[in-house]
């Protein structure tokens, strides 16, 4: 049709409410986003993982927590920004030894999440852990730094329908279990549940 054209047919201050619409809507979704995801790491949030767990239990499906050990030495020495460093490399390994089919997230400090829909084999853990304690080089600094890592492995089936929060809780206590009970050993960087019998004491 000539001279046919959106402005004519909505009108000036129509199509100007629209665009301004638009935009809001993809500054809130872009905030949301943002809000599910940790500043530092790039990963989720606690709330933003445990929501996506729950629907992630299965049969097989396995939970490990792990902790950063030595990161308090790395900030005293060298800096908070360079402890923040550390803490976004180990995440940043962590989620390329794991893949895109792992729910990473950050529960908060230096305690970070993660869950598979499979049980990993004893290999895949041994070399987890040592990609994650591979050496960093601080990008500011003319120096490396090497931190341990504590992890609990634990397994995270549904027990129903009705029970998935619960279910994802007892995984949480019992991995946190078995990283405390590692924290304890460190020639034992990691710990099946199973390792850890006794609750860990506050």
């Amino acid at each position: 049709m000539p001279g046919f054209s959106t402005q004519r047919l909505l009108g000036p201050a129509v199509l100007t409410g629209w665009l301004a619409t638009t935009a809001w809507l993809c500054r809130t979704l872009r905030q949301l986003h943002q809000a599910r995801r940790d500043d530092l790491t790039g990963l989720l949030t606690r709330a933003a993982w445990y929501s996506r767990a729950r629907r992630r239990l299965g049969p097989t499906a396995a939970l490990g927590l792990l902790d950063v050990d030595g990161l308090k030495p790395v900030n005293d020495r060298h800096g908070h920004a360079a402890g923040d460093e550390v803490l976004r490399t180990i995440a940043a390994r962590l989620t390329t030894a794991l893949g895109s089919g792992a729910l990473l997230g950050r529960l908060g400090g230096d305690e970070l999440v993660f869950l598979m829909d499979t049980t990993p084999s004893q290999r895949h853990l041994d070399v987890l852990v040592a990609e994650l304690t591979r050496p960093i080089r601080l990008a500011d600094q003319d120096t490396t730094v090497r931190v341990g890592i504590a992890l609990g492995v634990a397994p995270a089936a549904r027990r129903s329908e009705q029970h998935r929060a619960c279910g994802l809780s007892a995984a949480l206590r019992t991995a946190d279990t078995a990283m405390y009970r590692a924290k304890k050993h460190p020639e034992r960087t990691w710990l099946w549940a199973t390792e850890a019998a006794s609750p860990r004491s506050s």
